[in-house]
């Protein structure tokens, strides 16, 4: 008796808030976020030899301290099953916008 196996390749999703991993030195000396959560993944040694599926979501591109609760209940929303993982996106996004009016004012 042979056997198939239908077994499919794990799966994870990974949703990027930004936080200090994302961030990066600006010109003017001042760290912001500027690293999305592909480039991230990307950049883990060996990841993609795995056969991991990753679905990857660029949920905000805030500083932690910046993160709400609200941020965090949309958040939760976005990780159900079934949500489609609405995304704000990134760059462009609330707190995106205001660190860089931030920084302009710097």
């Amino acid at each position: 008796m042979s056997s198939t196996s239908t077994t499919s390749a794990p799966r994870v999703v990974v949703f990027g808030l930004g936080g200090t991993i994302g961030m990066c030195r600006t010109d003017g000396g001042a760290v912001a976020p500027a690293l999305s959560a592909q480039q991230l993944v990307d950049a883990v040694p060996g990841l993609a030899a795995t056969g991991i599926e990753i679905e990857v979501t660029d949920f905000a591109a805030a500083p932690g301290a910046s993160l709400t609760f609200a941020d965090l209940t949309e958040l939760a929303a976005a990780a159900k099953p079934g949500a489609g993982g609405r995304r704000r996106g990134h760059p462009g996004n609330r707190h995106d916008r205001r660190d860089r009016l931030r920084l302009a004012d710097a």
